[in-house]
């Protein structure tokens, strides 16, 4: 069984937050916050960082820790296209923009067709995956506590919802 852990990054500034633009292989449109896989030996704040960078061309300084939340799908066709993200950890790290110099990012996800800030006041009306997330961002952003988001299963064949 293999259970990945992704690392993601609340980068927040002048009342917007930093998100990644995606589009499914069937162009549904959907944000993320920036972030992703651990890799061996790194962790998960270094996670956090690399993938901020990579993904929108930020430099990030983390904050704290904010958020955990477990996702295990157990539906045989998520299994068979998306068997990586059966079974994910978020956990979510408060940060902020170490420097104002974007570069280039250097290693898009795989949906991913741009990363840029949206105005918290916009971020109910927008897809924000996962569900858990989106439902506890604002929560993320206003509170400063630690939150435990739980843990949810589900059979969906579904990307989201």
């Amino acid at each position: 069984m293999y259970i990945r852990n992704s690392a993601k990054a609340l980068v927040i500034q002048d009342g917007k937050v930093l998100l990644n633009k995606c589009t499914t292989y069937n162009n549904q449109l959907y944000y993320t916050l920036p972030g992703g896989t651990q890799q061996q030996y790194e962790t998960m704040e270094e996670t956090a960082i690399r993938q901020c960078r990579e993904e929108t061309g930020y430099t990030i300084e983390i904050d704290k820790f904010i958020a955990i939340y477990e996702e295990i799908n157990t539906a045989d066709l998520f299994k068979t296209y998306f068997s990586t993200y059966t079974h994910r950890i978020f956990t979510v790290f408060k940060a902020h923009l170490a420097e104002d110099i974007r570069q280039q990012p250097i290693e898009l996800d795989k949906d991913q067709v741009s990363s840029g800030w949206v105005d918290i006041d916009e971020l109910e009306n927008i897809p924000l995956v996962p569900a858990k997330i989106k439902s506890h961002i604002l929560q993320m952003i206003n509170e400063n506590e630690t939150l435990y988001l739980g843990s949810e299963r589900t059979d969906n064949n579904k990307l989201f919802g």
